[in-house]
């Protein structure tokens, strides 16, 4: 690893270690190889193996650590393509989370996964063929709030406001904002509710991504103009048509926009692994 300023002193460094990026499966075939992508920070990955599994590794002497977001984000991007890449070579990997680091040289790595060689191969094997696909729905919440506009309770609170006193219609139109929000909300929720109760028949595993560690459904930001969701699912390539031919059915909401990403390596599926590494 290159010597550069974004490793301050104060992070923990070691003679020897491995860059740990994913797991992959190996079968009778000799399918070992070093052409992967440009690692993190420059580093060079390569495969080290044990049996019928294989680790993605690459040497490293400290941890990465940047006070740069921009550094950051290119690390990160940069880990993605090597597990990317590993996939393409060895179908679906197991990823670990970004810096996760085993102090020790390639024999440590080889020793490590043949202490955990049952775990892992069970966890490669669940996970075979299956690929990690996320739909973000976003909705323009101007647009849905006219679309609830029809509310009778709505509509008995816009007339009991314009036939009455300012300071009295002030509260009235907080209370009908307040509804109307209800409303378009609990629109939302049935929305999310029904694709997934219908991804669920389609794919292996479907379920909720918590953006933003919040109580509510939907990821609001204040003073933003769009509410969003993401769902994440686990499937096989096989079934991205049946999918999107589903997605398009909702897609004539008035005010929804749907996204559909994918195939990727199942980070939001794949146990956790290399906590205490």
């Amino acid at each position: 690893m290159s010597e550069t300023s974004d490793h301050p002193s104060g992070r923990a460094s070691f003679d020897d270690g491995r860059y740990l990026y994913c797991l992959v499966g190996l079968d009778g075939e000799d399918r070992r190889t070093n052409q992967f992508a440009r690692g993190v920070d420059g580093g060079r990955p390569y495969l080290v193996s044990e049996e019928r599994v294989g680790a993605v590794v690459q040497h490293c002497e400290c941890q990465f650590d940047s006070d740069r977001p921009e550094t950051v984000k290119e690390w990160l991007l940069q880990h993605q393509t090597v597990v990317d890449e590993a996939g393409q070579v060895f179908g679906t990997p197991l990823p670990f989370r970004f810096d996760t680091v085993l102090t020790g040289d390639d024999n440590k790595v080889r020793d490590w996964l043949a202490e955990e060689s049952s775990t892992l191969l069970n966890a490669l094997n669940e996970l075979e063929g299956l690929w990690e696909y996320r739909i973000e729905l976003v909705w323009n919440l101007e647009r849905q709030n006219d679309e609830v506009e029809d509310n009778e309770r709505l509509a008995a609170i816009r007339e009991q406001r314009d036939n009455t006193s300012a300071g009295k219609a002030h509260l009235l139109q907080k209370e009908y904002e307040r509804r109307q929000a209800r409303l378009a909300e609990r629109r939302r929720q049935d929305v999310i509710c029904n694709l997934q109760e219908r991804l669920a028949e389609l794919v292996q595993e479907v379920h909720s991504v918590d953006r933003s560690r919040a109580p509510a459904l939907t990821d609001r930001q204040s003073g933003s103009d769009e509410a969003r969701h993401m769902t994440a699912i686990l499937a096989s390539t096989q079934h991205e048509a049946n999918i999107g031919e589903y997605l398009d059915t909702i897609t004539s909401k008035p005010g929804l926009a749907v996204r559909f990403t994918g195939p990727w390596p199942p980070y939001s599926f794949a146990p956790t692994i290399g906590q205490d590494q």
